[in-house]
């Protein structure tokens, strides 16, 4: 597992690298904190990631199956 953690300013994210289907569906970027995916109302892919990245973050492995969005 690979994880970071920042402890300053966020680093930049960079939209030139993106396939096309993903500009297509891109709708915007932001860092999160975990307690902020916890707390948000916000859809995440996958779905349960509120109830899994704290499990994740401290060493779980997470075999989530992939989801579909209709």
């Amino acid at each position: 597992m690979v994880t970071a953690q920042l402890h300053e300013r966020a680093p930049a994210v960079q939209e030139l690298d993106q396939l096309t289907d993903e500009r297509e569906t891109f709708r915007g970027f932001r860092w999160w904190t975990v307690s902020d995916v916890e707390t948000s109302m916000q859809r995440f892919f996958p779905g349960r990631l509120p109830r899994l990245l704290r499990k994740y973050l401290e060493g779980e492995r997470i075999d989530e199956p992939f989801e579909f969005f209709s």
